[in-house]
């Protein structure tokens, strides 16, 4: 059977003729059976054929006019300036920095570009704006920036958000898109002066973000940022120059003004960057992965601990994972060169041999009402994007990580006494949090004595013998139970408690307490001369310096207990609860800032010269729990109360390993029956075979000075 031929089309009934030419198909021949075949011809096929490269040609061309830009997303001082300087020394990167800041801290601000020249005179951004025809006069800037401040403000976050899920749903971005033709210009600007491929833009902004989807001339690919909210809160409340404005003061090579002023960055409570934290990310989420080419989340830990992997990540999702990776030096360390970033962190300045590492500062000199502001509000969503609630450190676990470099900067709010009101409610239950976590329920309910059954049957005894005691002579003798915190002070008060005829005033007791402190001595008078009980028992630990007075001027026959504990089971246990608070009033006071602190109140010459002889740089939080140790009890023999007979010394150490004989020496000095009752709540609690903290050599001699000389004491104090 004859081959069809391809290019005839015959009419119905017509046979496939052979492949020579037949007669009346020459020129001028026609088809004796008059039948007339459909030839297709072949200038159709050619016509066809370039209609389809023209419409290739064309998308290639409207691609190639795209501006491909990587967005990072997240919030401040999460190490976005960091990540876009690294991705700038990519050939065919710009790193703009963050560019939704071009019209206010370029145009308006002047302020200094990456390269190091001011804006108004940077060759680069000069052309860029020619380009883009932007005006640079003040009037068209302060319009701009007017429009770009109602787009992009916090408010309009939630709008955004819905806009994920409602996509019908107006924002204000799309009420205001028709006033932002200079922002689409721009990037296409940037495009075609520097002849890149990416541009990067910090500006972090989910509300930018979602701006910028919305340009036809844009491919845009996020990279959402995250890093631990502790850390970027610590980073918001610490202090950091500004030397890319006009007039600031010279830091290192920046320039130096006229003025000599110092400008400072914004900083944020750690309330407000925890808020902040809250809200950016879950936008981000969602907002960031509409209308964008590619999205990928990355935390900033991840980054700084594998570099090289984090970048190959993002240029995978670009396309670009062809482009070599030059800048980096070693596993964690890269050459930076300068870039044209128009605003961001001051780092952004600063180019040559970098080393990426964690900064783990805020493990040790943050705030603990700080980390529990952070935590209570950001716990919602930690786990979410993985990260752990509340992380401590293990000084016998990892003791190379018991130092770290000081601080510049004094963190805010460093104690609870600090704080009032509602503000120091918060606290105290991020606080109680945090101890859960770390200790568990159980420890948190036996110290703060939140068994309500327990409490009831107490104040069921006491109410018993008030009622059988009707109509004696009130007043009572007080008790005080004296020593440093986290020293077994609440082990004893749980011992002497349980006796009927002794009423407790513990530190939470507002009649007799203002901020863990004692009221005034008028105050104290009363409460013990109006007592129903035989004995009124105070724990004021926080006037412990203060206890001769106590016992002089108040008098009343009152007895004073001091208790001290191991300097390293101490230390433990106070890092444990307060973080690093013993490290910062410690450092204030051998700077001279611990005016009116109770921590200040009474130290030696000799004790406040040997504080300020240590660097706190080089100190750990341990170190500093233990040197607070030493402050506080070594009062115990320059106030001369081992030579008081009103004073009795008691180790909780030898509570937890002889609770009877110990409480027994207890109730002969107070003069109470003893009663086996009063140590059923002793247990076990602390383990010799413990490894050692790694501690500064010369605290480690004098804890142990001070410790023998506390047992010692105790050797040979007198039976009762």
């Amino acid at each position: 059977m004859a081959r069809r031929n391809p290019l005839v089309i015959l009419s119905p009934g017509a046979s496939q003729q052979p492949r020579h030419p037949e007669p009346w198909r020459q020129p001028g021949r026609e088809d004796p059976s008059g039948a007339k075949p459909r030839v297709q011809p072949q200038i159709h096929r050619q016509i066809r054929f370039c209609s389809g490269l023209l419409a290739t040609l064309a998308l290639m061309m409207d691609n190639a006019s795209k501006v491909k830009v990587l967005y990072i997303a997240g919030t401040g001082r999460s190490g976005s300036t960091l990540l876009a300087n690294i991705l700038g020394q990519i050939d065919g990167f710009f790193d703009g920095g963050e560019i939704r800041y071009l019209w206010q801290r370029g145009i308006l601000e002047d302020r200094l570009c990456g390269c190091g020249l001011v804006f108004s005179e940077c060759p680069m951004w000069t052309t860029i704006l020619k380009e883009a025809g932007i005006d640079n006069d003040r009037d068209s800037a302060e319009r701009q920036v007017a429009n770009l401040h109602a787009l992009t403000r916090v408010r309009n976050l939630p709008a955004v958000y819905l806009k994920h899920y409602w996509p019908s749903s107006r924002t204000p971005t799309d009420e205001l898109i028709e006033v932002t033709p200079p922002l689409a210009k721009l990037y296409t600007a940037i495009k075609t002066v520097t002849n890149c491929d990416v541009i990067i833009d910090s500006s972090k902004l989910p509300t930018y973000a979602h701006l910028l989807s919305k340009f036809a001339n844009i491919d845009l690919y996020v990279v959402h940022l995250l890093r631990d909210p502790q850390a970027a809160a610590y980073s918001w409340v610490t202090h950091k120059a500004k030397p890319d404005m006009p007039g600031s003061l010279a830091i290192d090579q920046y320039r130096v003004g006229s003025s000599g002023r110092q400008f400072e960055m914004e900083r944020l409570s750690s309330a407000k960057s925890a808020l902040l934290w809250d809200l950016w990310h879950v936008v981000a989420e969602t907002a960031c992965q509409r209308n964008v080419q590619g999205y990928m989340a990355l935390k900033y830990e991840d980054f700084v601990a594998q570099p090289q992997a984090a970048v190959t990540r993002i240029l995978e999702m670009l396309g670009e994972q062809s482009r070599p990776l030059d800048m980096f030096t070693g596993d964690t360390s890269a050459e930076l060169h300068a870039t044209h970033s128009v605003a961001g962190n001051p780092d952004r300045l600063k180019h040559g041999q970098v080393e990426l590492r964690q900064d783990d500062r805020w493990r040790t000199k943050m705030a603990t009402s700080d980390r529990a502001t952070v935590g209570l509000i950001t716990a919602p969503f930690l786990a979410h994007f993985d990260y752990p609630r509340q992380p401590r450190l293990s000084p016998v676990e990892a003791p190379e990580e018991a130092h770290f470099p000081r601080s510049d900067t004094k963190a805010v709010g460093s104690s609870l006494e600090n704080e009032s009101g509602l503000t120091r409610s918060v606290l105290r239950v991020g606080r109680h949090i945090n101890w859960i976590r770390d200790q568990g329920l159980s420890r948190i309910v036996e110290e703060d004595r939140l068994d309500p059954i327990e409490r009831a049957s107490t104040a069921f005894t006491k109410w018993q013998w008030r009622r059988q005691h009707v109509g004696e002579s009130p007043g009572a003798v007080p008790i005080w139970i004296v020593g440093a915190q986290r020293s077994g002070t609440n082990m004893i008060l749980r011992g002497l408690e349980a006796l009927p005829e002794i009423e407790v005033r513990n530190e939470n007791d507002r009649q007799a307490f203002d901020r863990f402190r004692l009221r005034d001595d008028s105050g104290i008078a009363r409460l013990i001369a109006g007592s129903a009980h035989k004995f009124i028992l105070f724990k004021p630990l926080c006037d412990s310096q203060r206890i001769d007075h106590l016992l002089d001027d108040i008098g009343f026959g009152g007895k004073a207990i001091w208790a001290y504990r191991n300097y390293q089971d101490r230390a433990r246990s106070a890092v444990a609860k307060f973080g690093a608070a013993n490290w910062r009033i410690l450092r204030d006071i051998a700077a001279g800032n611990a005016d009116g602190s109770w921590q200040g109140e009474r130290i030696s010459d000799e004790t406040l010269a040997l504080v300020k002889g240590f660097d706190f740089d080089t100190l750990s939080e341990f170190d500093a729990a233990a040197l607070f140790w030493y402050v506080r009890n070594v009062l115990y023999f320059e106030l001369a109360l081992d030579e008081r007979p009103d004073v009795r010394l008691v180790s909780y150490d030898d509570f937890v390993d002889d609770a009877d004989q110990v409480m027994q020496g207890v109730c002969r000095f107070v003069d109470i029956p003893y009663s086996p009752n009063l140590i059923a709540h002793v247990g076990q609690r602390h383990d010799s075979s413990r490894t050692e903290l790694p501690l500064n050599d010369q605290i480690r001699d004098l804890c142990d000075s001070l410790q023998r000389h506390l047992d010692a004491a105790i050797a040979f104090a007198p039976a009762g």
